[in-house]
């Protein structure tokens, strides 16, 4: 949580000029995340059960994140794409927690497993258009850029992840412990090019040639 609440200072910091660069809503989700972080620990030690919670938390932020590839994805018809598979990934979320898994119950690995594949293959036609594009930034030089390349890697390595796991949790805790540790690492990854993406604020805007 230290390193949630590191780069959530640094983005307030850096508010104005986030700003500028179209990502106003970053600190405040950043702030948001944190303190979901924080509740989620609390009620761990006063519920000895936070699953709902991170049930509906984890569903927000990969809907936040989505939100915010689109943002900054120039394509007309790719913009009107991702809002499709938003809308099918809340609806997929509702199935899921009626007819499927429960809220209360387990972990809604199903859910989890179809956000990290949609964030993955999103950011990668972001990268495509970077690729493509002439009128783009330089990618160093783009906070966009650093922001989804950390989701990429956390979001694409968590996939083989979440679809077991709860079939891990329940039959193979050595094994789920071993790679939880890894998706800890991939979540410093995350946020360590987060805080690269917002530093990037401060550098002039030069073309790639």
């Amino acid at each position: 949580m230290l390193l949630e609440f590191i780069v959530f200072l640094i983005s307030a910091l850096h508010f104005k000029k986030l700003k500028e660069r179209g990502l106003g809503s970053f600190p405040f989700f950043l702030f948001l995340n944190f303190a979901g972080e924080l509740l989620g620990v609390f009620l761990a030690l006063k519920f000895h059960n936070n699953i709902v919670f991170y049930n509906i938390f984890s569903i927000l932020q990969i809907i936040y994140y989505l939100v915010l590839i689109r943002g900054n994805i120039m394509g007309k018809k790719a913009r009107k794409a991702v809002l499709i598979t938003i809308i099918v990934f809340v609806a997929f979320s509702l199935v899921n927690y009626f007819f499927i898994q429960k809220l209360n119950k387990e972990l809604e690995s199903y859910t989890f497993t179809l956000g990290c594949l949609l964030i993955s293959v999103w950011v990668v036609y972001f990268f495509s258009e970077m690729i493509l594009s002439k009128e783009v930034e330089n990618c160093q030089e783009h906070p966009f850029f650093w922001i989804a390349l950390g989701l990429f890697i956390f979001y694409v390595c968590n996939i083989p992840y979440m679809s077991v796991y709860n079939y891990l949790a329940n039959n193979y805790a050595a094994v789920f412990n071993a790679y939880f540790s890894i998706i800890e690492i991939l979540s410093y990854t995350m946020y360590s090019f987060f805080i690269i993406g917002i530093l990037c604020t401060n550098r002039k805007k030069s073309r790639l040639r």
